[in-house]
């Protein structure tokens, strides 16, 4: 079930330095799920200190915080998914990067990644109270805010609009005009709420800058799913593509001449380090036809990325 888990008033610990991966198991429709990366479990696991630890690919949340006054820094809590029974991407068993129970009070975290977690990557409960951070790099939070800013103070992704020349360009730094915040809202969830651009002369189009921190040779996959729309008058449809080093490249399963909503996937298993750039995973959504007949046209609901990682023993 969980890598680390602690009951009965486990107090003043220190887990450091680990890494704490593929725990957790599915267990059909049990709320009480208990598994996960780490988890201080009861409500009076107080007083820890949870830093430099890699935390990957678990079923359920990377940090589970039931206590209090504890200090979680400088930790990567990257990938960890969903156990099937909370597919929907709710209840404990959701991959929630760090969730703080509702008594998980006063509890601080400080210069963590919480990227690529398949559902809100920091979670606080709407009771909890007291909690505090800064200088933490994610993308989906709730209730939770670093000190002076919206959400964490860095990105996981960042995302560029509106339009490129070619289809697709042979360079991998346009469009260039980042999202605002409230556009960045826009693509977080697979809501129906999207971030809509248009061009009349070029193609439209969206590119995704992914931040991958791990050596490449940590990294089994890397899989993007963009769902949106990509629709022009004199050709429907938009065309995903990945970024190898020196090119774009489209893999199955990314193209559509439709211009109804759909889903395009992206997904590497090998070669790895030809798609890790720079440290970044880029990918790039264009639409089918330039706008010099009519406007084309494109619309980002969602794009999630997901890296599965085993770090070396």
């Amino acid at each position: 079930m969980a890598g680390v888990f602690s009951k009965m008033k486990s107090k003043y610990n220190n887990v450091s330095d680990n890494k704490v991966y593929e725990n957790g198991k599915d267990v059909g429709g049990n709320t009480n799920y208990m598994g996960g990366g780490i988890r201080l479990e009861c409500i009076y696991t107080n007083n820890w200190t949870v830093e430099h630890n890699n935390i990957t690919n678990n079923l359920g949340p990377g940090i589970f915080v039931r206590g209090k006054y504890n200090n979680i820094s400088h930790n990567n809590v990257v990938g960890n998914k969903n156990a099937s029974s909370r597919a929907t991407g709710t209840g404990v068993g959701a991959g929630y990067g760090i969730f703080f129970h509702s008594v998980g009070n006063h509890n601080n975290i400080t210069a963590n990644r919480f990227c690529y977690n398949e559902y809100y990557d920091v979670y606080n409960n709407s009771d909890a109270t007291g909690t505090t951070g800064d200088d933490n790099t994610c993308d989906g939070t709730s209730n939770y805010n670093d000190d002076g800013t919206t959400g964490c103070t860095y990105r996981c992704m960042h995302a560029y609009r509106p339009e490129v020349a070619n289809k697709p360009p042979n360079t991998n730094n346009v469009p260039n005009t980042e999202f605002t915040d409230a556009q960045y809202d826009n693509i977080e969830w697979d809501d129906g709420t999207n971030q809509y651009d248009y061009s009349d002369s070029c193609y439209a189009a969206h590119r995704f800058n992914f931040s991958v921190i791990w050596d490449p040779s940590d990294v089994n996959k890397i899989n993007v799913t963009w769902n949106g729309r990509g629709y022009n008058n004199a050709g429907n449809g938009a065309q995903l593509y990945i970024w190898n080093g020196t090119a774009y490249e489209q893999p199955p399963l990314a193209t559509t001449n439709s211009g109804d909503w759909v889903y395009l996937t992206g997904e590497k298993t090998s070669s790895i380090s030809d798609y890790i750039n720079g440290g970044n995973v880029t990918v790039l959504v264009v639409q089918n036809t330039s706008g010099s007949i009519s406007r084309s046209r494109i619309r980002t609901d969602y794009v999630r990325f997901k890296l599965e990682v085993t770090p070396d023993p």
